[in-house]
């Protein structure tokens, strides 16, 4: 089938000649048919293992050529004003790696100083990659969540974003590095940044479907230590309307009761036990 891309209205340039204000409320965000719309973080645990499932699902079910993933960002750092606390995405690894181990999961194995320090310039790629295609970009937005959770690369830096791209086969690295050069696509990211704001996206990820239904969050719950309820096409009750660190991807460092995880010494058996977990839990400071 062809590649298509869900529709994102461009605000129209009024008589005058400057840019119409954008407007999140018209922005679609039910896609066409064989399309699966994704609001997520690549920094979000939650998003790293939908995706995950929503491509094993869709091979499994030998849908490649039938349905697509239109990858949109839901930018933490900028809904939270702050960059994720590492505390916070370490503390997550062992248990998210029990729900989906096939994912890629381990403790970060590179230098404290590449430890990302923001996910927008990994998240503004996966955006201009849909220049080239849904495929690209999706094939990317993949190996960019696989690169930071899976092998502890910085994917703040352009270059690994850039081999990354190389990596998945399916992007053609220098139009994306032409497109990351001249910033094309950061209006774009804004402007998810702004739906991302509003009520009509709640979390990371939050998955919109063509039959008009969404679901989001689907194992907040599970993190929590209950089951995980289905909330497709209607709300589900929430502490916090955005999808923050201390909501979705663990406590922040200001938090009592930071990195519980790494700080227990049942925390750091339960880390290096996990058969998907790979290294050892950072030293208590």
């Amino acid at each position: 089938m062809s590649d298509p891309i869900s529709p994102e209205p461009a605000a129209v340039a009024p008589a005058s000649g400057a840019p119409a204000p954008f407007d999140p409320a018209t922005v679609a965000l039910t896609p066409p048919r064989g399309v699966v719309t994704v609001y997520s973080d690549i920094w979000c645990s939650f998003a790293h293992i939908a995706v995950h499932r929503l491509h094993t699902t869709r091979a499994r079910l030998g849908l490649a050529e039938q349905v697509s993933f239109d990858l949109r960002a839901f930018p933490l750092e900028l809904l939270n004003d702050a960059p994720s606390p590492r505390p916070g995405t370490d503390s997550e690894v062992a248990r998210m790696a029990a729900l989906e181990p096939s994912a890629g999961w381990q403790l970060w194995q590179a230098k404290d100083w590449l430890y990302p320090s923001t996910t927008l310039p990994a998240l503004e790629a996966v955006l201009a990659a849909k220049e080239q295609g849904l495929h690209a970009s999706e094939q990317l937005d993949l190996g960019l969540r696989r690169a930071f959770w899976a092998e502890s690369r910085c994917i703040s830096n352009r270059k690994v974003i850039l081999d990354v791209a190389g990596d998945s086969g399916a992007v053609d690295v220098d139009a994306l590095a032409a497109a990351l050069d001249d910033g094309r696509s950061r209006r774009t990211l804004s402007e998810h940044a702004a739906v991302s704001r509003t009520d009509r996206v709640n979390c990371s990820p939050h998955l919109f479907l063509p039959d008009g239904s969404d679901q989001r969050e689907p194992w907040a719950s599970t993190w929590a230590g209950r089951a995980p309820t289905a909330s497709a096409g209607r709300s589900s009750p929430r502490t916090t309307r955005r999808c923050t660190r201390t909501s979705c991807c663990g406590p922040p460092p200001s938090s009592r009761t930071r990195s519980q995880a790494r700080r227990s010494p049942l925390g750091r058996r339960r880390l290096l036990r996990s058969g998907s977990v790979t290294g050892a839990a950072p030293r208590r400071t």
